[in-house]
């Protein structure tokens, strides 16, 4: 039995129930602002009022200020209520009494998920009292607890679609927009055969990892070019990789070769020739996230999205940037999969831990605050992970591994990742 059915009895599942599920006009759903967003959007989404209150406190009010955007910008009207003493009971009680008051007639609701145990405990005391019902979403069990004036206790299923632009905005990450999407996504399956084939050739896309190892792109005017990472200074196209040692290539290689845009194999010094920054992205690493987002992708999420790039929304001269390998979004969840195609278990000059390390850091860092704790976070190596110290840091850090072991199971492995949430 949960804390709710101990408070209000029997917690009785339903549906949908008729008298909440359906836009209405002269309808108002009150929200507490807090660090996490996504379970005012839940409900508000679920139940399409009218009218949309955020009570906020002054430590909230960039928080309220995303959320009043994303929800201008598809309908809702939105009223804030600012200045809320967040850990004064009389405060919270006073501003709900004014908000019914402002409203009435209206039909008014709670999501009292937000703000602090001061704040909900508060609003729920007052709204319970007024005879109005109130919400609690429940993303773990993917459920929004219905508390009605009589303190029966009903769940509804969540039914929401959130798309990962939004997601993202809602954490103050503006995602940069694509132009050209279709074009973008022929390239991915075009490319697919190829992505298929370096998937069972370690060896192959070792060479290609060492190759390109001293090179990385920089964005430049808008367009990336290709740096030496030792000296940061351009290098011209094209760049032919060392030769091939001990083991040889395909002609099932040299043909899917073709399905780049100007890369060859030359076999009289047998090596790669790199002839064009888009095919350098993809043999560095880009083949794998690919992979990975066609994986994601035939599971039909909300929304899937490879190589998100943004910047963070903030009151500095230039706003600092990021960028992220696949993010795909399921109901209000969303999942960020980090693809790594480097050997995690390689140890650093000055530890005895593998680089992996610095994987979790960074994962741990971009989710942390660009998608909150509705996030699901996922490391997808194309190696073996067997570093144990890396193991457990994951572990710690609620970090999903798929490495090569299981990575022909990937969208076994997502799927179950999303249907336990």
């Amino acid at each position: 039995m949960g804390v709710f059915d101990l408070l209000f009895g029997k917690n009785k599942k339903e549906s949908q129930p008729s008298q909440t599920i359906q836009q209405r006009e002269k309808s108002v759903h009150i929200c507490l602002v807090s660090d996490q967003p996504i379970p005012n959007i839940t409900t508000v989404l679920q139940f399409k009022p009218e009218i949309v209150v955020l009570l906020t406190s002054e430590k909230m009010k960039q928080k309220s200020k995303y959320l009043e955007d994303f929800l201008k910008k598809i309908g809702f009207k939105v009223d804030i209520i600012d200045q809320l003493n967040a850990y004064d009971i009389e405060d919270v009680m006073s501003r709900i009494k004014e908000i019914v008051n402002k409203y009435n007639g209206f039909d008014i609701s709670l999501n009292m998920t937000g703000g602090t145990k001061i704040s909900s405990l508060g609003a729920f005391l007052t709204i319970n009292n007024l005879k109005y019902n109130a919400y609690y979403v429940d993303s773990e069990n993917n459920n929004i607890i219905l508390i009605t004036p009589e303190r029966a206790v009903k769940t509804l299923d969540i039914d929401i679609k959130i798309s990962v632009e939004d997601y993202l905005y809602l954490y103050g990450f503006k995602t940069k927009s694509v132009s050209n999407k279709e074009e973008i996504e022929k390239g991915i399956h075009k490319r697919e055969k190829l992505s298929e084939y370096l998937l069972q050739k370690i060896s192959l896309v070792k060479y290609i990892n060492t190759s390109l190892h001293d090179y990385n792109t920089v964005r430049s005017n808008g367009q990336f070019k290709i740096v030496n990472t030792k000296d940061n200074k351009e290098v011209p196209l094209p760049i032919r990789c060392k030769e091939l040692e001990r083991i040889s290539v395909d002609e099932e290689f040299l043909e899917n070769l073709k399905l780049l845009n100007n890369t060859s194999f030359d076999t009289r010094t047998n090596s790669l020739i790199v002839g064009d920054v888009d095919d350098f992205i993809y043999l560095k690493g880009g083949w794998f996230e690919e992979w990975v987002y066609i994986g994601a992708k035939s599971l039909n999420p909300d929304d899937v999205r490879l190589r998100v790039e943004g910047e963070w929304l903030t009151q500095s001269y230039k706003n600092p940037k990021n960028e992220f390998d696949v993010i795909m979004t399921k109901g209000n969840r969303i999942y960020y999969l980090s693809c790594k195609t480097s050997k995690a278990d390689r140890k650093e000059s000055d530890s005895d831990e593998g680089i992996g390390k610095r994987y979790i850091y960074e994962i741990n860092a971009l989710s942390d605050m660009a998608m909150g704790e509705y996030c699901k976070k996922i490391l997808v190596s194309f190696r073996n992970i067997k570093d144990p110290q890396i193991r457990e840091r994951a572990r710690m850090s609620g970090i999903e591994i798929i490495d090569y072991e299981d990575i022909f199971n990937l969208r076994e492995r997502l799927q179950e990742l999303m249907l336990n949430r």
